[in-house]
């Protein structure tokens, strides 16, 4: 459930605040209001989760006052105080030049540059470039309370490397980096580019340290070969090997490298040099009409692709070439200024290949009921899960895998289409998963619907669950008792009771797949106090504790 506090609880007028919130909506920004005035914007994380600073203004009324925080749909959260007094008064002093921006940045990213100064001061900054030489300068003028903040886009095709920017006041001045780096935070390679059949190919790379990386190898015709989770290491290095074996097919083989929601592909040949395929990535899923997607495609060294939008009524919104480098690869972005609400498609063609990318516009996250399903609820380590889901149309979800300690595995951002369905392929079990109940979540603004799965070991004796995690029942109350590795078809005997007292036995049976369900009602006249539930069968004994009140 979402909630959030100001700290201090009491604050006074003119003073600073800090905003705490947890378990909202993924990356979304939510509006800060004092009663009916709006104070503020804050920006959630890929958790959900913002700390941010803020300034109560001094036209506010001391006394009771409502802090309400809502979402872009209008949902509201309050947290209700007493505005005290300033103790200061109004007078401004001197405030110190001080800045505060993320150090690193990405093409097509919108940064912003906040700080102090002391107000009626201009501040100016300079940016120079990877040799040292001035790029540009901008300007912003502090608030009465000495804030700044300023935004700048790092155009698409800034090289790589350091930059640095100077601030001054026209008194005192500060001088830091920044670096514009790749998206990606895994950086791998092959040994080669070209392989005969029975040699080993070998990757090696960096990523995002004590993380796995999954990979996953594809021949020439698609099919998936091979599959491993490798971790890497504290001093963010990783590294696989593959060999293949001497019947292997000849021709361009796929390997994609996937940490959460980053990933990299990365060709070899067979017999041959690589023939890298047509491939497209859009760097966001969802825009805004007045960002800028930016499609990243690789094909053929210097060959021309032609590109299509077709709109949310499958008519052509717009169309031009993109030109590939020697190295097979550009980069090419475009506006959406006069693009109305709903899901488009850029398609990417040349010669006889054909790829299509589907992305939103204008969407925002929704409310109401979100139906969220798996087509199975026990996973063996390495295993897919396919979602289908459905909730209001064209609405923006963000779902989430979290393993039994509470680590998010992985979370990307999704939409419904114009029928309100949603559907993925894109999670997987870990193939070093730990056993246990693991949970992806599906939210979208103040709503949100968990989904419980069981991951279990493939040379697991049997399981036995409940179907409430509390394992606390009523008098009266019916439970329903199931497991798993029961053995195919198996007899299975569950007994209830505690060390002295038998309640119940039910004999029951395992389906094909080793699987068990039965129900047993809790007698009206049975004492309250814990209890144990005995399953057991061929392949062993499980225990559960359950709790009558």
């Amino acid at each position: 459930m979402s909630t959030f506090r100001i700290i201090p609880s009491t604050p006074s007028l003119g003073s600073h605040i800090r905003v705490v919130g947890e378990s909202f909506s993924s990356m979304t920004n939510l509006d800060l209001y004092i009663g009916n005035d709006k104070i503020g914007t804050i920006s959630s994380n890929g958790e959900g989760n913002f700390v941010s600073t803020l300034i109560v203004p001094d036209s506010e009324q001391v006394g009771s006052v409502n802090f309400v925080l809502k979402d872009q749909q209008g949902n509201q959260k309050t947290f209700s105080t007493n505005l005290k007094t300033s103790k200061h008064g109004n007078v401004i002093q001197n405030v110190p030049l001080t800045v505060n921006f993320d150090p690193v940045f990405h093409r097509g990213d919108t940064k912003t540059i906040t700080g102090t100064a002391t107000p009626g001061t201009t501040i100016t900054f300079t940016i120079f470039d990877i040799n040292g030489n001035p790029i540009t300068t901008l300007t912003a003028q502090p608030d009465k309370d000495g804030n700044y903040s300023i935004s700048r886009t790092v155009p698409i095709d800034t090289p790589f490397g350091k930059y640095s920017i100077t601030i001054t006041d026209g008194k005192d001045q500060i001088s830091k980096q920044y670096s514009v780096v790749t998206t990606h935070n895994i950086s791998v390679s092959t040994s080669a580019q070209k392989y005969d059949p029975g040699q080993t190919v070998v990757i090696n790379g960096t990523s995002i340290s004590n993380q796995i990386v999954s990979f996953s190898f594809s021949d020439p015709s698609g099919l998936e070969i091979y599959s491993h989770d490798a971790n890497v290491t504290s001093t963010g290095t990783v590294s696989i090997s593959y060999p293949l074996l001497d019947s292997a097919t000849q021709g361009t083989y796929t390997v994609t490298a996937t940490q959460g929601n980053d990933q990299v592909i990365l060709y070899f040949g067979v017999g041959q040099d690589p023939s890298p395929p047509i491939t497209a990535t859009l760097d966001k899923l969802s825009y805004s009409v007045t960002e800028k997607p930016v499609i990243t495609v690789t094909g053929p060294s210097s060959s021309t692709l032609n590109l299509v939008v077709i709109d949310p009524s499958d008519q052509q919104k717009f169309s031009d070439i993109i030109n590939l480098g020697q190295n097979g690869e550009a980069t090419y972005s475009f506006n959406l200024t006069a693009y109305t609400s709903g899901i488009y498609s850029a398609v990417i063609s040349h010669a006889e290949t054909k790829i299509q990318k589907e992305f939103a516009v204008g969407l925002a996250v929704g409310t109401g009921n979100i139906i969220l399903n798996t087509v199975k609820d026990i996973y063996l380590p390495g295993d897919s899960i396919i979602i289908i889901g459905s909730a209001n149309p064209n609405m923006l979800l963000q779902i989430s895998l979290t393993d039994p300690t509470g680590i998010v595995v992985k979370s990307l951002e999704t939409f419904t289409d114009k029928t309100g369905h949603f559907s993925s392929f894109d999670f997987k079990i870990p193939s070093i998963a730990t056993t246990g109940t693991w949970k992806l979540d599906a939210t979208s603004g103040l709503n949100h619907t968990p989904k419980y799965l069981t991951v279990k070991s493939t040379n697991q004796g049997i399981t036995v669950n409940l179907d409430r995690l509390t394992g606390i029942y009523t008098r009266g109350d019916t439970i329903k008792i199931s497991g798993t590795d029961a053995g195919n078809t198996a007899s299975v005997k569950i007994k209830i009771g505690s060390n002295s007292t038998l309640l119940d036995t039910l004999p029951t049976s395992a389906t094909n797949r080793g699987d068990y369900q039965t129900d047993w009602q809790v007698p009206r006249s049975v004492n309250p106090g814990q209890y144990t539930i005995e399953a057991s069968s061929i392949t062993g004994k499980a225990t559960i504790s359950v709790t009558i009140q």
